[in-house]
């Protein structure tokens, strides 16, 4: 008869119930980060493209060395005979190892000089091997930002949200007040409606924050790669996250830089230069094909044939041959196509120059938006946290006043209200300005490096 075991019963609840609340444990803005640093397809495609351009430049670099090619034919082979005038059959020619037919070589190339194409290729693909290299940090910098900006966005959203509903619940109780002394007919049916429309709009703004924050948390959990194992598209079912606090009584909490960051160092910058050269080189490339072409080349071959059913020794067929040549290739006259091939390349070079340089112009508006934008988001924060201070001490005070019979209970509550929507000033600017850094950050290339 088997028995009951209380203690491993418990034990295993124990379990199951601690590996439950660490599944369900919110995501913090680094294990975010962390989770969409190994899970994010765009950021595994850059690094899949870095790895073909590793390849592509490791094979470019082998071109510039000697090939070795091992050839290798065995098999059964005969020739059939042919009528001839006479009335009898010869063969047109004799297989001394018939039916059997074998050869084997082995030869070593190596091309010394090709106008310099081999040596231009290498330097493209290392190129575009350090172009790649910078995409995936550029990649992965894009991906820490707008983790990092729609982070702080799920955070203002939920610091709205507990404003919203604390802002809900007091005009529901300056209404039931106001409805109370309406009733009683002290209070008129225009503050009975003003306050009506209050409470209403209180409701759609609180509506409205937790469906922002359900649309921010959906955001994270796409920037993040996070795959669901339901095909549900409900946020509940996925990732939770823990919104960041916001204390409005930090003095100086945040820096905010003066000075607009040095682009020479941003990706887009690094990305242009080396793009430059790549087009540069291309071009010629298409040079070299237009002119004379010179090649030296030289080979070793081993080769033996007939080996196999010959009546002699595998070393009887050793053949060992060598050269090394001198070729000189030049197109007389095509009708203009290796000219035009030319002058394709060059304008091709000069697109995408002006492409580059339209995408650096975009990115120093930009800068100069963010430096602007800076300016404004300071003193806003500044104000927001005088006003929330200001408000704080005005609604301790009217609650002194209120215990002492000086102030209305609806005064109480209005002061609660301008309490509650400084409260939603100084956490719109202090988000605005943490997005607004990260922002400054990732121009000046140290995003990644700030948030690890």
């Amino acid at each position: 008869m088997q028995k009951n075991c209380p203690f491993g019963l418990f034990f295993l609840s124990l379990l199951v119930g601690l590996q439950s609340s660490y599944a369900e444990a919110p995501f913090t803005l680094k294990e975010t980060l962390h989770y969409a640093l190994e899970h994010s397809p765009t950021l595994a495609s850059a690094r899949s493209n870095q790895k073909i351009s590793d390849l592509v430049s490791k094979s470019a670099f082998s071109k510039l060395l000697p090939s070795v090619d091992f050839t290798t034919v065995n098999g059964v082979q005969n020739n059939i005979p042919v009528a001839t005038a006479s009335g009898s059959n010869t063969l047109l020619s004799n297989n001394p190892t018939a039916p059997w037919t074998s050869s084997l070589s082995l030869g070593i190339n190596e091309t010394l000089y090709d106008n310099g194409v081999s040596w231009t290729k290498k330097k493209v693909a290392e190129l575009n091997q350090v172009i790649a290299e910078v995409n995936v940090q550029k990649t992965r910098d894009q991906l820490v930002l707008n983790i990092v900006s729609q982070f702080y966005q799920y955070s203002l959203a939920t610091r709205l949200v507990e404003v919203r509903r604390q802002q809900q619940a007091i005009l529901e109780k300056q209404f039931r007040v106001m409805s109370s002394q309406y009733q009683q007919g002290f209070k008129t049916r225009s503050d009975f409606l003003r306050f009506k429309t209050q409470q209403h709009r209180a409701e759609i703004d609180s509506i409205s924050a937790e469906a922002a924050q359900k649309n921010a948390a959906a955001q994270l959990v796409n920037l993040m790669g996070y795959v669901q194992d339901s095909a549900s598209v409900d946020v509940s079912v996925g990732p939770q996250f823990l919104a960041i606090e916001s204390d409005p009584h930090l003095k100086n909490a945040i820096s905010f830089p003066t000075q607009a960051p040095n682009l020479a160092q941003f990706y887009d910058y690094k990305i242009s230069a080396l793009q430059d050269e790549v087009n540069a080189a291309s071009v010629k490339l298409a040079e070299r094909n237009y002119w004379p072409q010179l090649n030296v080349t030289s080979g070793l071959l081993y080769s033996n044939q007939n080996y196999i059913n010959s009546g002699e020794s595998f070393t009887a067929g050793n053949q060992l041959s060598w050269n090394g040549l001198l070729t000189l290739q030049y197109n007389i006259w095509d009708w203009g196509t290796l000219k035009r091939s030319v002058q394709v390349a060059e304008l091709t070079r000069e697109v995408q120059r002006n492409t580059l340089n339209q995408n650096l112009l975009d990115v120093k508006e930009k800068v100069s938006e963010l430096m602007n934008g800076l300016v404004r988001i300071k003193d806003s924060f500044k104000l927001s946290q005088e006003l929330l201070e200001m408000e704080e001490e005005s609604n301790q005070n009217l609650e002194v006043q209120y215990r002492e019979g000086k102030v209305t209970y609806l005064d109480l509550m209005t002061s609660l209200s301008d309490l509650l929507g400084a409260k939603v000033s100084f956490h719109t600017s202090y988000f605005d300005a943490l997005t607004s850094l990260a922002q400054y950050h990732y121009y000046e290339g140290t995003l990644y490096e700030k948030m690890e």
